[in-house]
């Protein structure tokens, strides 16, 4: 399975976030960054639907995030929510590229 250098990267922030090298505040920021230059770079019309799945799930469990507690609803993820949700997601796709 070959992928681009904005595939690596995002896969590569998934795997320091689920680590614990970085936190949900940065890997948020990070991500979300990085995420919009691939959704708008000509790299993400040529990539399986799996992987496209993958690092769109990634970004629905940000979305779900709220690192403010003081403004966060009952369905948003807190930091804890989020790191299981991310984890579940990439276990998933590495069990599909074995």
């Amino acid at each position: 399975m070959y992928f681009n250098s904005l595939e690596l990267k995002l896969m590569h922030l998934i795997d320091i976030y689920t680590l614990g090298v970085i936190s949900a505040p940065t890997f948020e920021s990070e991500y979300l960054s990085l995420w919009r230059k691939y959704r708008d770079s000509s790299d993400s019309k040529n990539t399986s639907l799996y992987f496209q799945r993958y690092i769109d799930s990634v970004f629905t469990a940000l979305d779900m995030y709220c690192s403010n507690p003081d403004i966060r609803d009952t369905n948003d993820f807190d930091e804890i929510e989020l790191f299981n949700e991310v984890i579940k997601i990439n276990n998933t796709w590495k069990d599909y590229k074995q």
